[in-house]
């Protein structure tokens, strides 16, 4: 993968996981509310918790896309200049859309694994 493409996948995923994050803050500062619709039924409650619970699935679906995509990018060759003296080329750092995907994927899903837990383990 070229480096233009891997900025691309970069941009994409910081674009693409904060609106979700957006979307899921937002959301879940008006599940306190009232009665919007004209039928009795819908609240804007239920809208909410519908659009978060909708973003929450996209961003957790996302984040495994962005880590099987980020685990495909190969490190950029690296001429033997640029590696230390000693060390073989292989040990050249990865690309900074390759770590970022990596470790911000694996957080997400970290935190949303630990709320599924302590949701399900809820008392009724």
């Amino acid at each position: 993968m070229g480096l233009a493409s891997r900025k691309n996948i970069g941009v994409t995923y910081v674009a693409t996981t904060s609106v979700l994050l957006v979307a899921i803050g937002g959301s879940w500062q008006c599940v306190q509310s009232l009665n919007v619709g004209h039928h009795p039924s819908e609240t804007l409650h239920d809208i909410c918790l519908a659009v978060w619970v909708v973003s929450g699935v996209l961003l957790a679906l996302s984040q495994i896309v962005f880590i099987g995509i980020a685990l495909g990018i190969k490190d950029s060759a690296v001429s033997n200049t640029e590696v230390a003296p000693g060390a073989s080329p292989g040990a050249a750092r990865a690309s900074v859309p390759k770590v970022l995907m990596l470790i911000g994927g694996l957080v997400i899903l970290a935190v949303i694994a630990l709320f599924l837990f302590a949701l399900f383990n809820m008392p009724s």
